[in-house]
């Protein structure tokens, strides 16, 4: 979520003197090619980092960065339209990226304070400031030094490389939500603030109703002090109520990066003991169990076990062998598509269709006249 509003801000002093003489310039020669080899591959239009230095002094990155010509007319991308081009902002974070030493890259996540000063830019001059965590601002102006676009803010997420590489694309992939084990390394724990949310007793409805109220007043009030400190909750999955509150809160952790952690835990001696180092990880959920962390993945999940079409005929359908269950799912010859049509009969070619939950109720023997 985000608000947009018309305000004058004023950027900050830019380079009058360009490229900067007290900067030593970074090779690009491969940078395109190192990044494809990573998972991130770029494609002409937007392999538009020209030229990138780094200051020394403050550790700053300046970047000479243009709308590609693709097509070696010397005519650049068109910017009718646009505040700013995608390809050319897009290209303006490449530095920080080229400017990286190691196999993991980082990707925006939140961006704060943005301002467009100025359209139409097909070239831009970039200064970006990267703090430790990956955080990072960011000044543009045009080759005349004018303010073109700020940026406050940008945090950014590491994402492994083995994430980004390509693979061979399967039409029958089936995802998956697996709680994949934490492998990441033991840091300094920040100060943190704790809510535990009970869990529901007797009444599971009224219970659910309250327990989620609760915390939802928890959390207001925790995201409206004017701290960075995090709120951990601890909910359980399993638990309706605690259910109620992973759903909630992840819709709150997408307007307040880094405010609030979602953690499923089993209260074991050894989980407790490990909690601040998985708050250190900076990771927005996970579950711990016997001191053991593991986050909550997407997998893609092959199919192995593929319904086969009988052998008999061309035509049939998905049935089950007996109902009041769909764990007997099955493919069962039909002439439903082949017979002649009788009076008051239409056929129509159907290319994909859903399952709503009256179907399911239906199937499994449990809807009212069925």
């Amino acid at each position: 979520t985000g608000t947009l509003t018309q305000h004058q801000h004023t950027p900050n002093t830019p380079q009058t003197t360009w490229p900067p003489t007290n900067a030593q310039p970074i090779p690009l020669d491969d940078t395109y090619q190192r990044l494809a080899t990573t998972g991130l591959e770029y494609g002409p239009a937007f392999q538009g980092l020209h030229a990138l230095w780094r200051r020394d002094s403050d550790n700053r990155l300046l970047a000479d960065v243009r709308l590609p010509d693709i097509d070696n007319t010397g005519n650049t991308g068109n910017t009718d339209g646009y505040g700013i081009h995608p390809a050319l902002l897009d290209a303006a974070l490449h530095a920080a990226t080229a400017a990286q030493h190691h196999t993991d890259t980082r990707l925006p996540f939140a961006w704060t304070g943005v301002t467009l000063h100025a359209t139409g830019a097909t070239r831009l001059r970039v200064e970006l400031d990267i703090d430790d965590d990956g955080t990072l601002s960011l000044s543009a102006t045009d080759t005349s030094g004018q303010p073109v676009v700020t940026v406050d803010s940008l945090t950014t997420r590491p994402l492994e490389s083995a994430q980004l590489r390509a693979r061979p694309r399967q039409t029958d992939d089936l995802y998956a939500l697996d709680w994949l084990p934490w492998s990441g390394s033991v840091a300094p724990a920040p100060e943190f603030e704790r809510y535990e949310v009970p869990t529901v007793g007797d009444d599971v409805l009224a219970d659910t109703h309250r327990i989620t109220a609760e915390t939802l007043t928890r959390v207001q009030h925790h995201l409206a002090q004017d701290t960075t400190t995090p709120l951990v909750v601890e909910a359980t999955h399993d638990d309706l109520a605690g259910a109620a509150v992973w759903g909630l809160l992840r819709t709150a952790q997408t307007e307040h990066p880094d405010r609030l952690v979602l953690v499923d835990t089993d209260n074991h001696p050894t989980s407790q003991k490990i909690l601040p180092t998985l708050i250190a990880s900076a990771e927005p959920q996970a579950r711990i169990r016997d001191g053991a962390i593991t986050l909550p993945r997407l997998t893609t999940t092959a199919v192995t076990d593929a319904l086969t079409p009988p052998t008999d005929t061309d035509a049939w359908h998905l049935d089950t062998s007996e109902h009041r269950t769909l764990e007997n799912l099955t493919l069962t010859g039909s002439d439903t598509a082949t017979r002649s049509l009788q009076p008051g009969e239409v056929r129509v070619a159907v290319r994909a269709a859903g399952l709503n939950f009256r179907d399911v109720l239906i199937a499994l023997g449990m809807y009212p006249g069925e």
